[in-house]
């Protein structure tokens, strides 16, 4: 009988110092802190958190590295610090089982969390567990979650290990997270942003990382330049997307034009009032000074782009200049197609409606981007992983709605990209 007990005390233990590393997928090894990390970015903890799990899903060995330095905190990123049994963990402050991350049973003992390439396997799951999770609706603290997984049954070290793996998945989501601009919203706004943020959420991979997004979309300025279906899909679908001021320019003369298109307030401007795809730039559209991207819809084919942020990227003269490189009667056509209005645009309704989505596309790109502060500098990232229309131009053609990407580099002529010296 002695026996009988002995062994069973020693398979308790043995199954409980199994819970106990599995636990230590995203746990902080704090002997190797102060040699291996001294600061860590949130973005970088994040891309750890989904190495892990992807070492995880595929059997690797953890990786030895810790994801956190000692004492680290980001509060206002909704991460908080739980004391487990053994060393610190970074849960949610408020666990929210997201609806698009669903938990789907392989078996009666398997469960398989996400429906996409970040999805995870676990195996010898319990009903009662993930029937705790899915009443985690981010109503309830981190610790009174925990207390209930215990009054339903469920062991608190099980239900830590859950969370975990639901937040290297990307599953669980944390209700204390939400955007500045998004507090004082009304519901209506709120309703209107919802799926958006949802979706920044995955793709992004991060609640804070997706806030972040939304709250500066909600602050950013967006200029759209021109008249007719094109600017009006443009302005709709930015105005879905959550961008807070879309201000139309519509006046196609003006003396004030150009000041108005140089404004420093405008996150960027989106010009749909070029009057042919090859039609050579603007004088005040080569002036401006703050992010721009051009847009045309004729015939066959719309253009997006490119995107020129000033300083950093070739402008509009720059292609101007090429193709006179390459024509010499390239001037003599340019002035006749800058100047050439016919009464009916030849536009085709569903291909303008693919131009303004990708526009708003490459400029949502922008906006989640930008820092918005100092000088224009590339934002964290970029170049290597700018939208495709940064330095390029992006042409959709019909029939069929091919995309194709046509480089634009700088022209050494221009003097765009000069460096400026100073007196």
């Amino acid at each position: 009988m002695a026996s009988a007990t002995c062994g069973a005390e020693v398979a308790e233990r043995e199954r409980a110092l199994r819970e106990q590393v599995a636990m230590l997928c995203v746990e902080i090894d704090q002997s190797r802190v102060d040699e291996q990390v001294s600061e860590i970015t949130e973005t970088e903890y994040f891309q750890r958190l989904r190495d892990q799990a992807d070492r995880l899903r595929t059997g690797d060995s953890p990786d030895p590295r810790p994801l956190l330095p000692c004492g680290w905190r980001q509060r206002a990123s909704g991460i908080a610090w739980h004391s487990a049994a053994m060393t610190p963990s970074l849960l949610p402050r408020r666990p929210w089982l997201r609806d698009d991350s669903p938990i789907i049973w392989r078996d009666d003992t398997t469960i398989q969390v996400g429906d996409d390439d970040r999805r995870a396997v676990i195996g010898d799951v319990d009903h009662a567990v993930i029937a705790w999770a899915a009443s985690l609706q981010g109503e309830r603290t981190l610790e009174q979650a925990l207390t209930a997984a215990e009054e339903s049954g469920v062991r608190r070290s099980a239900a830590v290990h859950l969370l975990r793996t639901l937040s290297c998945t990307g599953a669980l989501d944390d209700a204390a997270v939400l955007p500045d601009r998004l507090r004082e919203a009304t519901p209506q706004l709120r309703t209107r942003l919802a799926p958006g943020l949802a979706a920044a959420r995955l793709v992004l991979g991060s609640p804070a990382l997706a806030a972040r997004a939304v709250d500066r979309r909600l602050s950013a300025s967006v200029a759209i330049h021109g008249v007719g279906e094109l600017a009006d899909a443009v302005a709709a679908a930015l105005t879905q997307a959550g961008v807070g001021d879309i201000v139309r320019e519509t006046r196609l003369s003006s003396s004030s034009r150009r000041a108005r298109r140089s404004s420093a307030s405008r996150t960027c401007h989106v010009l749909c009032d070029v009057p042919h795809p090859d039609a050579p730039s603007d004088p005040d559209d080569v002036a401006l000074d703050v992010p721009h991207l051009p847009v045309s819809v004729r015939g066959a084919k719309a253009v997006i782009g490119p995107f020129v942020l000033p300083g950093l990227t070739g402008c509009l003269r720059c292609r101007d200049l090429h193709r006179g490189d390459d024509d010499a009667a390239w001037p003599r056509i340019a002035v006749q197609l800058q100047h050439r209005r016919p009464a009916v645009q030849p536009v085709d309704s569903a291909l303008a409606a693919a131009a303004a989505a990708l526009t708003a596309l490459q400029a949502l790109a922008w906006i989640d981007a930008w820092e918005g502060t100092g000088a224009l500098r590339w934002p964290a990232g970029w170049p290597d992983a700018a939208p495709p229309s940064v330095r390029a131009r992006l042409v959709i053609a019909l029939p069929g709605g091919t995309v194709t990407r046509e480089t634009a580099p700088s022209h050494p002529l221009c003097g765009c990209r000069w460096p400026t010296t100073g007196s």
